[in-house]
């Protein structure tokens, strides 16, 4: 899962900001992508949406750290009992 994960986040950084998306479609320059965050809507243009793009596959990355770490010491742990 962790790998996985990690593999999601890092293609969001390789993108570098060419495949901007809204959701699961492709946004172009001038189109507005409108979320709902917290219950009130966010609107980001698409240049806006591909630096969210970029800071999320930074969160991904960083989750998927924390996950392979605490399963890495899980296992070495199982292994000294």
């Amino acid at each position: 899962m962790a790998v996985l994960l990690g593999l999601w986040g890092f293609s969001n950084l390789q993108s570098g900001g060419e495949n901007v998306e809204c959701g699961d479609k492709a946004m172009n320059a001038g189109d507005t992508c409108i979320t709902i965050v917290n219950g009130s809507p966010t609107s980001r243009n698409a240049e806006e949406q591909a630096s969210e793009d970029h800071r999320s596959g930074w969160i991904k990355i960083g989750i998927a750290g924390l996950i392979g770490t605490i399963g890495v010491a899980c296992v070495f742990g199982a292994l000294r009992d």
